[in-house]
């Protein structure tokens, strides 16, 4: 007799734990106030044991709810909207007893960004034949003289009418540029003219 009565008051005392019905999406998270919002999307299945259908609930996390990131223990904050949860809830229908959430949302679009294959080279200059980050070493009405730092071969090159010039990005005249400059030359079709130059102060 006695082991009947402890029997009915394990069931009796055993909080009974109420899985949802089906797969939803994370909707939100917010770690301040320590809450998961979910989205069914309208599935009828979803229920919550008798309740009826919901489209979109609020669980509170405590300190005793577990939680499951892709097969691995883990945080509420390591979970995001768009990712795929089942959220399991004892007695207090309002907390979430254990939540499982798997995937993740889409990655977003990659934003392009101009192409540099040197730093502070812009696109229009990368796009170049040859590209070198050499000093200017001398200066003539029609010519530049430019070297490696450490180098000891110097390149002398012709500057046309079509040279593009550029100082920080600005385009400016041949004048602007001064011995001692970093920069980065653009060979034209004939290895001894230039197509840009670009300086930095």
């Amino acid at each position: 007799m006695k082991k009947i009565v402890f029997a009915i008051a394990i069931i009796i005392l055993t909080p009974t734990l109420a899985v949802l019905a089906g797969v939803a999406t994370v909707d939100g998270v917010d770690t301040v106030t320590n809450t998961l919002t979910i989205n069914t999307g309208g599935e009828s299945h979803f229920k919550v044991d008798n309740e009826g259908p919901h489209n979109k609930k609020t669980y509170k996390v405590d300190n005793f709810t577990s939680i499951m990131v892709n097969g691995l223990k883990g945080t509420l904050a390591e979970i995001t909207p768009g990712m795929k949860v089942n959220v399991t809830i004892g007695m207090d229908r309002d907390i979430a007893a254990s939540i499982s959430a798997f995937g993740a949302p889409p990655a977003p679009l990659a934003t392009a960004t101009p192409a540099k294959l040197l730093t502070g080279v812009s696109a229009p200059l990368a796009l170049g034949r040859a590209i070198t980050e050499e000093k200017i070493v001398s200066l003539t009405s029609d010519s530049i003289t430019v070297g490696e730092d450490g180098a000891n071969r110097l390149n002398a090159y012709k500057i046309t009418k079509y040279t593009e010039i550029t100082v920080d990005s600005k385009k400016v005249e041949f004048t602007a540029l001064r011995v001692g400059m970093k920069v980065l030359v653009k060979v034209g079709s004939e290895r001894d003219t230039l197509d840009a130059i670009d300086a930095r102060d």
